[in-house]
């Protein structure tokens, strides 16, 4: 007899931090505040290829080029995307 795939269920593989425990313990209690204090940082450093979606193609061709230990950025911010 065939495994009815849509019968599974994959035990908690996948799901949601938002609709458990663990993503308000981060998100909300630790995150912020070792962020701010300098106790967590966030790595590798970003490399920011531009503001707005018209550097979204910029981004992608840095990416193909290669690059080693950043993030590709890019800004869709509104004041950052007034600003150019």
């Amino acid at each position: 007899m065939a495994a009815d795939a849509t019968s599974k269920q994959a035990g908690g593989v996948g799901s949601s931090l938002l609709h458990n425990e663990v993503g308000p313990a981060v998100y909300v209690d630790f995150l912020p505040d070792a962020l701010a204090t300098g106790r967590y940082r966030a790595a590798p450093k970003p490399h920011l290829a531009g503001t707005g979606l018209r550097s979204v193609q910029t981004a992608l061709d840095i990416q193909r080029n290669g690059i080693s230990a950043k993030k590709i950025v890019v800004s869709l911010a509104p004041e950052a995307a007034e600003e150019h």
